[in-house]
């Protein structure tokens, strides 16, 4: 892998770099849901690679960092108090809640993300 991130090889397409920004920074979930959803991001796009996130125009910047950090430290605490069904859990309510939020948002007409022109 380390070949791909340092050799100039890695691209992307531009729905690719849309799909994926969007998917980073604006998963479409009800209001309430936003801080952790933006912790959740954060987290996410601090595991990356700094080329992959650089191929998706991911700003991190130092503040990024020290929360990053900051996170990734308070989940592995938690892992000594929280209990796994919670901590664990399972994705498939919050993958059904942002179907919801997507299909709101559709018939509202307001589009969920914006793409390239093919």
């Amino acid at each position: 892998m380390r070949d791909w991130y340092d050799g100039g090889r890695m691209h992307l397409t531009e729905e690719a770099r849309v799909v994926g920004r969007a998917i980073a920074t604006d998963m479409p979930v009800p209001w309430p849901m936003t801080p952790g959803i933006k912790l959740t991001n954060l987290t996410v796009t601090g595991m990356l690679p700094p080329a992959v996130r650089h191929l998706f125009g991911l700003r991190w910047t130092p503040a990024h960092e020290v929360a990053w950090r900051s996170v990734t430290t308070a989940v592995r605490a938690s892992q000594r108090v929280v209990p796994d069904r919670i901590r664990i859990g399972d994705n498939a309510d919050l993958h059904h809640l942002v179907i919801r939020t997507e299909r709101t948002v559709v018939e509202r007409g307001r589009a969920t993300m914006r793409l390239p022109a093919a």
